[in-house]
């Protein structure tokens, strides 16, 4: 039956999709990574604003300990002053460094944290701490084989070098797992220890030292240059200088942000925007201005592209002193919003400098009709912040036909007609929106770059509208079986006939118990929707998910060209080579889609020619499922 829920195809689109083939056990290990990775990140710019209070009070007035009322489990007196060897010194460096919480810190910062540890063994069969415990405390393994489970789960073994705990450093948490020493460990471990409140009071003395920021290089930031003497002191005195290496995460998306980074050296790359193409800052630049200003969670992810250093200011210091170049801090903004928007890039600066000048940014609340089917206009739209669903009537039904974010654009069917048109669609705002709105006068001066991207684009768009209310249609009831095309564990895969409408479809149908007692549920409900959210042309086309009392139905799109496979091996089983032309063409097919695949974070684990589908029609495109 191949891949869970999608095959690749060739002659069109191209689609991968995590497999079922891992097991249960596996999901949770992967989910729990995800867990730590996202607890880790989330933590470093708590650090850089642990950094800022301190610069910015003098004194360091920890009030981070709301809970110590609390019994604290890592307040047991066990732990013991070290006398670090220069191999302890090196083991607990390059563990701190490691570590994406102290990504930002200097390697003297690193030893200054190094001296204050303590050491803690653990005998065998002894916890470190429990899942519910309340701590405060970070862990590094000096020696021993130690567990970490949720649940009475084992999720992963950490060995010496390891580090765990560090939530704690910024405040008492509750613990969401156990760690203890493993079987295999020995009848003792030892661990190196850093208190949370002693590590608040190094990184508070870090930032009460000299200043180490000259106005001069404050000066090279271009957001600045209209500072007065007086407002360029005050920051000088607030920023902190911060180090990142290449590819460290400097901010993530979805994070809420509370600190400005100007930099000094280096380069970063601004990611995962949307619809907006990637943005390159370098020296002079500075990012994370937006979450500031709209007090909204981080809009994308920024990472360190070359080792790069910058000055950080926090949001106390950014409202009072740069209060008076908001004005400029917003039209930056959106010079950076327009320059990324990959439907804007041919446009020319001057034309770029008239967008912003002449079109207004209009807000929307959440749940406000931006346009709606039917009613007359001609305005065109470009989405700079927020959400927006796309919606058309199909009889007595409303049917879902996309969601655009920062960088989509709606409205360009009726913009393009000269005149005054009737809506085919409702867009609502699914957040807070903010779009541009470019009138019809302004539309027709930039309409010769962006003509042939927009009816490009409009025609994709139409396909997939018809696509979304031909999926509105299906029913169990609607299918008729035409031909079973494999058996497996789970059910069977057939062809079936939309009897309404005479298209055929691709249906996989799976028993519920079946996929219940091997745990398979989930990871068909994942990867369900998982496709749901995939729209290429080189990728498997997921129409819709049925179910019934006892089976659920995955419907795709139905590739009459057959598999890959059967045009490069022959009926007997000899290979039969694919002429060069043909082989490059498949394989652009594959990589465009595999890049598709990539951008959403998705990795396809299961390619190979028999998840690749040609598409029936003459072009013979691939698609991958």
């Amino acid at each position: 039956m191949g891949c869970t829920l999608c095959t690749m195809t060739v002659g069109e689109p191209v689609a991968g999709v995590p497999t079922a083939a891992s097991s249960e056990r596996q999901l949770e290990l992967e989910r729990s990574e995800a867990r730590v990775q996202r607890g880790v990140t989330s933590v470093t710019e708590g650090v850089v604003e642990l950094m800022l209070r301190g610069r910015r009070q003098g004194i360091f007035n920890d009030d981070s300990d709301d809970g110590a009322a609390a019994v604290d489990t890592d307040d047991v007196d066990v732990d013991v002053p070290v006398t670090l060897s220069m191999e302890d010194t090196l083991l607990i460096v390059e563990s701190l460094r490691a570590n994406e919480l102290f990504s930002c810190l200097e390697p003297s910062q690193l030893n200054i944290l190094a001296k204050r540890m303590t050491l803690r063994r653990v005998q065998g069969g002894e916890f470190v701490y429990s899942q519910g415990d309340l701590g405060d405390t970070f862990y590094i393994i000096k020696s021993g084989h130690f567990d970490v489970t949720t649940n009475d789960d084992r999720l992963r073994a950490l060995v010496v070098g390891n580090s765990f705990g560090e939530l704690g450093l910024l405040y008492k948490c509750i613990r969401s797992d156990t760690v203890g020493l493993s079987d295999e460990g020995g009848n003792v471990g030892e661990l190196f220890c850093l208190k949370g409140r002693t590590f608040r009071d190094i990184v508070a003395k870090m930032s009460t030292g000299s200043i180490n920021i000259s106005k001069d290089a404050l000066r090279r930031v271009s957001l600045l240059e209209s500072l007065t003497e007086s407002q360029l002191d005050t920051v000088a005195e607030a920023v902190r200088a911060l180090h990142f290496r290449e590819g460290d995460i400097i901010v993530r998306k979805g994070e809420q942000g509370n600190v400005l980074y100007m930099i000094q050296a280096g380069t970063v790359v601004c990611t995962d925007i949307g619809a907006l193409n990637d943005i390159e800052l370098g020296d002079g630049d500075y990012f994370g201005e937006r979450a500031l200003i709209k007090d909204e969670p981080r809009a994308a992810t920024v990472y360190a592209k070359t080792d790069v250093h910058v000055m950080a200011l926090d949001r106390g210091v950014f409202t009072t002193v740069l209060g008076p170049l908001h004005e400029i801090i917003k039209h930056n903004l959106m010079m950076r919003s327009v320059q990324s928007i990959p439907l804007l890039k041919d446009l020319s600066d001057v034309q770029k400098q008239q967008l912003i000048e002449r079109t207004p940014l209009v807000p929307f609340a959440p749940n406000q009709a931006i346009l709606t089917e039917g009613e007359v206009g001609n305005d065109f739209y470009i989405v700079v912040s927020g959400k927006v669903h796309v919606t058309q009537a199909a009889g007595d039904r409303v049917v879902h036909l996309n969601t655009l974010s920062c960088g989509d654009y709606f409205g360009e069917k009726a913009a393009l007609q000269h005149v005054p048109a009737r809506r085919n669609a409702t867009v609502t705002a699914a957040t807070a929106v903010e779009c541009l709105v470019v009138d019809p006068t302004l539309f027709q001066s930039i309409r010769e770059p962006i003509q042939t991207a927009l009816e490009s684009n409009m025609d994709a768009r139409n396909q997939m509208s018809q696509d979304k209310i031909f999926a509105a249609s299906i029913t169990v009831a609607s299918l008729e079986r035409i031909k079973v095309l494999g058996i497996g564990s789970f059910g069977l895969v057939y062809i079936a006939r939309h009897t309404p409408s005479g298209r055929f479809v691709a249906v996989k149908e799976m028993y519920k118990a079946r996929l219940e007692s091997s745990k398979q549920m989930g990871h068909v409900l994942a990867e369900k929707e998982l496709l749901s959210t995939f729209h290429h042309p080189f990728v498997l086309k997921f129409l819709v998910a049925l179910q019934e009392e006892r089976k659920v139905y995955i419907v795709t799109e139905s590739l009459m060209g057959g598999e890959l496979f059967q045009r490069i091996v022959n009926a007997a089983g000899v290979p039969t080579p694919l002429p060069m032309p043909h082989a490059r063409f498949y394989a652009g097919c594959v990589v465009k889609a595999l890049k598709y695949l990539h951008t959403r974070n998705v990795a396809y684990r299961d390619l190979k020619p028999e998840n690749m589908y040609v598409h029936g029609s003459a072009s013979r495109w691939p698609r991958t499922s």
